[in-house]
Protein backbone atom coordinates (compact mmCIF):
# COMPACT_ATOMS: atom_id res chain seq x y z
CA UNK A 1 0.00 0.00 0.00
CA UNK A 2 2.90 2.32 0.79
CA UNK A 3 4.27 1.97 -2.75
CA UNK A 4 0.89 2.87 -4.24
CA UNK A 5 0.72 6.05 -2.16
CA UNK A 6 4.23 7.05 -3.24
CA UNK A 7 3.43 6.33 -6.89
CA UNK A 8 0.25 8.39 -6.74
CA UNK A 9 2.09 11.24 -4.99
CA UNK A 10 4.85 11.28 -7.61
CA UNK A 11 2.32 11.14 -10.46
CA UNK A 12 0.29 13.94 -8.88
CA UNK A 13 3.42 16.05 -8.41
CA UNK A 14 4.45 15.51 -12.02
CA UNK A 15 0.95 16.41 -13.24
CA UNK A 16 0.80 19.58 -11.11
CA UNK A 17 4.28 20.59 -12.28
CA UNK A 18 3.30 20.06 -15.89
CA UNK A 19 0.08 22.02 -15.47
CA UNK A 20 1.95 24.87 -13.77
CA UNK A 21 4.39 25.02 -16.66
CA UNK A 22 1.47 24.84 -19.07
CA UNK A 23 -0.25 27.71 -17.24
CA UNK A 24 2.82 29.94 -17.54
CA UNK A 25 3.24 29.13 -21.24
CA UNK A 26 -0.46 29.68 -21.91
CA UNK A 27 -0.40 33.01 -20.06
CA UNK A 28 2.45 34.14 -22.28
CA UNK A 29 0.55 32.96 -25.33
CA UNK A 30 -2.54 34.94 -24.31
CA UNK A 31 -0.45 38.03 -23.64
CA UNK A 32 0.79 37.91 -27.25
CA UNK A 33 -2.52 36.93 -28.86
CA UNK A 34 -5.01 39.49 -30.10
CA UNK A 35 -7.96 39.74 -27.67
CA UNK A 36 -10.47 38.74 -30.36
CA UNK A 37 -8.65 35.39 -30.78
CA UNK A 38 -8.51 34.46 -27.05
CA UNK A 39 -11.53 32.16 -27.35
CA UNK A 40 -9.86 30.15 -30.11
CA UNK A 41 -6.60 29.93 -28.15
CA UNK A 42 -8.42 28.76 -25.01
CA UNK A 43 -10.33 26.10 -26.95
CA UNK A 44 -7.10 24.83 -28.51
CA UNK A 45 -5.46 24.73 -25.07
CA UNK A 46 -8.29 22.67 -23.56
CA UNK A 47 -8.25 20.25 -26.50
CA UNK A 48 -4.47 19.91 -26.17
CA UNK A 49 -4.57 19.16 -22.45
CA UNK A 50 -7.40 16.65 -22.84
CA UNK A 51 -5.53 14.98 -25.70
CA UNK A 52 -2.42 14.62 -23.54
CA UNK A 53 -4.46 13.07 -20.72
CA UNK A 54 -6.11 10.58 -23.08
CA UNK A 55 -2.82 9.69 -24.77
CA UNK A 56 -1.09 9.24 -21.41
CA UNK A 57 -3.90 6.96 -20.26
CA UNK A 58 -3.65 4.92 -23.44
CA UNK A 59 0.11 4.59 -23.20
CA UNK A 60 -0.19 3.66 -19.52
CA UNK A 61 -2.70 0.96 -20.37
CA UNK A 62 -0.53 -0.36 -23.19
CA UNK A 63 2.56 -0.43 -20.99
CA UNK A 64 0.62 -2.42 -18.40
CA UNK A 65 0.83 -5.38 -20.76
CA UNK A 66 4.63 -5.23 -20.99
CA UNK A 67 6.53 -7.26 -18.39
CA UNK A 68 8.20 -5.04 -15.82
CA UNK A 69 11.69 -6.37 -16.56
CA UNK A 70 11.42 -5.10 -20.15
CA UNK A 71 10.89 -1.48 -19.07
CA UNK A 72 14.65 -1.04 -18.59
CA UNK A 73 15.22 -2.20 -22.16
CA UNK A 74 12.63 0.29 -23.39
CA UNK A 75 14.54 3.04 -21.61
CA UNK A 76 17.73 2.05 -23.45
CA UNK A 77 16.19 2.44 -26.93
CA UNK A 78 16.37 6.29 -27.03
CA UNK A 79 19.91 6.16 -25.67
CA UNK A 80 20.93 3.70 -28.38
CA UNK A 81 19.37 5.90 -31.08
CA UNK A 82 21.14 8.98 -29.69
CA UNK A 83 24.46 7.13 -29.58
CA UNK A 84 24.01 5.96 -33.17
CA UNK A 85 23.20 9.52 -34.32
CA UNK A 86 26.21 10.90 -32.44
CA UNK A 87 28.52 8.20 -33.83
CA UNK A 88 27.42 8.78 -37.44
CA UNK A 89 27.09 12.58 -37.26
CA UNK A 90 29.98 13.21 -39.65
CA UNK A 91 28.89 10.65 -42.26
CA UNK A 92 26.91 11.92 -45.22
CA UNK A 93 23.30 10.79 -45.33
CA UNK A 94 22.70 7.69 -47.44
CA UNK A 95 19.74 6.94 -49.64
CA UNK A 96 18.50 10.49 -49.56
CA UNK A 97 16.85 11.68 -52.75
CA UNK A 98 17.86 15.20 -53.56
CA UNK A 99 16.25 17.74 -55.72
Amino acid sequence: MHAVVITVAVALGAFVGTMLDNFVAFSAQLALTEPRRHERAMTAQVIGVLSLIVIAGGVGTALGEIPLRWIGLLALAPLALAYHAWRTRSHPARNVKRG
